[in-house]
């Protein structure tokens, strides 16, 4: 099939040089100039379409760039946020009031504490369930 086709090119392309040829000098410049301005439009119309995919390429782009930028800034900014909540808790004078009323509860129950320490034994309340088993 392949040998078909090149065949079949090679003569259309020599039927259509040999019409040229056979054409006078008037008609070969009008037709050269015919194809030089189909192809000059086909180089505009091409121009022009890649011109507008360009286009639509860098907005798309465009609009990609504008959301990440503005997901980065509120990230940023809750960010900020947190640190100055954080920042301002510590430097509040109401965490000074707050740490001391802590050092008050933790001194008094300190203080109520018994001075020893708890003991529990288990043997005791295993011997009471044994006698209390005879």
């Amino acid at each position: 099939m392949s040998k078909k086709f090149v065949t079949g090119l090679a003569l259309g392309s020599l039927v259509a040089v040999t019409a040229y040829k056979a054409l006078g000098e008037d008609k070969r410049r009008a037709l050269s100039q015919s194809v030089q301005g189909h192809f000059l439009d086909l180089v505009d119309h091409l121009t022009e379409y890649s011109l507008l995919a360009l286009d639509v390429v860098d907005s798309r782009v465009g609009d990609y760039q504008d959301t990440a930028s503005n997901k980065f800034d509120m990230v940023k900014d809750t960010l900020k946020d947190q640190v100055n909540k954080v920042g301002d808790h510590f430097t509040n004078d109401n965490f000074d009031a707050q740490t001391e009323q802590l050092r008050q509860t933790l001194a008094q129950a300190h203080q109520a504490a018994p001075e020893e320490d708890i003991v529990i034994d288990q043997t005791k309340d295993a011997k009471k369930t044994t006698e209390d088993a005879e």
